[in-house]
């Protein structure tokens, strides 16, 4: 295999690898009502360390026990993923894993995003992949992906096909990858043991 068809197979590959990850992120999203969370914060360690990738599922508040890991928009617009500590006809207190009491405020809502798996550290390499000089990268991958794709071959009919069904799969792949950026950042509030 030449350095320039390797070149070619490595792109494509890892257009495809990422834009699947995508795809399958998004399906997720759509069928389950699933979110991502990006942790910017300690208050849920050690459980959960700032860096962090979540995935929430939404759910009643009916449904929620004390103990379950929650995402709610705070009164202030701020997203605050902590705790369960009870369920009150007001609505939800929570208290992060790192903090010493429960939060000030309760959280009257009806509907909350349950944590049903984090992964260390994954969250913040996909943070920064969202936005910056990593959308640019992003791009000149679909871009090549997409040249790739489209650049006539000297080879038979069918490895032409099959060529050209990876690089479309790639390209398509590799863009909705671009496109997508399904994270959420939480801060969930770090209190201060001191007063």
């Amino acid at each position: 295999m030449t350095p320039r068809r390797l070149a070619r197979e490595v792109v494509l590959n890892a257009a495809a690898s990422l834009g699947a990850l995508c795809i399958v992120v998004a399906a997720a999203s759509w069928v389950f009502g699933a979110t991502l969370l990006v942790f910017h914060s300690g208050s849920m360690s050690p459980s959960i360390r700032s860096g962090a990738l979540g995935v929430a599922v939404e759910r009643p508040v009916s449904a929620l026990e004390a103990g379950d890991v929650v995402s709610v928009v705070g009164e202030d617009g701020v997203r605050v993923t902590h705790r369960v500590v009870s369920v009150r006809d007001r609505g939800l207190l929570l208290r992060g894993d790192a903090n010493p009491e429960p939060d000030p405020q309760t959280y009257a809502v009806e509907q909350a995003d349950v944590v049903v798996a984090s992964v260390p550290h994954v969250g913040r390499v996909l943070d920064e992949a969202s936005h910056g000089w990593w959308l640019l990268a992003e791009g000149a991958l679909a871009g090549t992906a997409v040249g790739l794709t489209l650049r006539p071959q000297r080879r038979g009919r069918r490895e032409r096909v099959r060529d050209r069904r990876v690089g479309a799969v790639a390209t398509g792949l590799a863009l909705a990858l671009v496109a997508s950026a399904p994270l959420v950042r939480t801060m969930a509030a770090l209190s201060d043991t001191a007063r």
